[in-house]
């Protein structure tokens, strides 16, 4: 818990830009996550995010973090999807002393139709082979989806 305290404090020290960071803290029984994403660009093609995220799960005793780089945009014919693509690098370790560093691309969504009144979907899908996996993992995939308010 005192990772989890310490990331906090210094993720609100640092300086955001005013157009669409976004600072997320997600927790259950077992696990808290904290996600940080920062604009880099946009123009009438999409946008380009960086940014990282730390989990921590007490139950598996296990430490992942991420650095992301993402490309978004938003199709014309379906207000309120975005679609998006991008390279995430994962390092961690796991309750069994089995470290995992991989890079892999991923795919998502999000769906947040202005009807809905602030209620979104969202899904993404990343994928590391093999080739593109070090220490104790054999390659990684990762599933999330997500709704949110």
């Amino acid at each position: 818990m005192k990772r989890i305290t310490g990331l906090i404090v210094c993720l609100m020290l640092v300086p955001f830009s005013a157009q669409a960071t976004k600072l997320a803290l997600d927790f259950n029984n077992e696990s808290a996550e904290i996600r940080l994403d920062v604009p880099l660009t946009a123009d009438e093609f999409g946008r380009s995010v960086i940014g990282g995220r730390y989990l921590y799960n007490e139950d598996e005793d296990t430490d992942m973090g991420t650095a992301e780089f993402k490309f978004f945009g938003e199709p014309g014919a379906v207000p309120g999807l975005e679609v998006g693509a991008g390279f995430i690098g994962y390092v961690g370790e796991t309750q069994d002393i089995l470290d995992f560093r991989n890079i892999g691309i991923g795919v998502m969504a999000s769906y947040a139709p202005g009807q809905l009144q602030g209620l979104g979907f969202s899904a993404r899908v990343v994928y590391s082979p093999d080739i593109f996996s070090w220490g104790d993992s054999d390659g990684l995939t990762e599933f999330n989806t997500r709704v949110s308010y």
